[in-house]
């Protein structure tokens, strides 16, 4: 993906995101060890909406790699190859 004309010029979006990530997983993490530890297992809920929203964000990179490369216009323009999608697309799915 990043020896492609994928990412060109995206770097600012991809370092917001990321940060964006990090700023919300720390809080939660912590939320999940605060209950964990005061015996609170209610409070697991907060952790259980952050797992389902890191799945659903996964399985949409994993759908929008693999919809980009069977693009034959897309996969012409960004020069994606079907073998880096594939595996970016099983690594996707297996972190889920």
């Amino acid at each position: 993906m990043f020896y492609t004309k994928e990412l060109e010029g995206k770097g600012a979006t991809i370092v917001f995101a990321f940060s964006a990530f990090l700023l919300v997983s720390i809080p939660v993490i912590a939320f999940t060890l605060a209950a964990w530890r005061f015996r609170k297992p209610h409070l697991y809920i907060v952790h259980i909406l952050w797992q389902w929203t890191v799945l659903q964000a996964l399985l949409i990179f994993a759908y929008s790699i693999l919809r980009r490369t069977f693009s034959e216009e897309l996969r012409n323009r960004t020069a994606f190859l079907l073998p880096s999608a594939i595996v970016l697309s099983v690594v996707g799915l297996i972190a889920v």
